[in-house]
């Protein structure tokens, strides 16, 4: 039988994870990192709502 769990994490280990994850690519992966930029959505939703004034569509879209 074959189980998987999920580690309870705090910002800061998640945080510490996402980027041993980002280094890991990084380094495999050398042009597949490039795309990570359009990969990771929040960056591109924070400018959203800041290129639109905070409107309140920008949070649903």
């Amino acid at each position: 039988m074959v189980e998987t769990t999920v580690p309870e994490y705090h910002y800061r280990g998640f945080k510490d994870h996402q980027l041993r994850w980002a280094r890991s690519t990084r380094d495999s992966r050398k042009l597949g990192y490039l795309g990570l930029g359009i990969t990771y959505a929040v960056p591109w939703a924070m400018m959203t709502c800041i290129a639109s004034g905070l409107a309140l569509w920008s949070f649903f879209c």
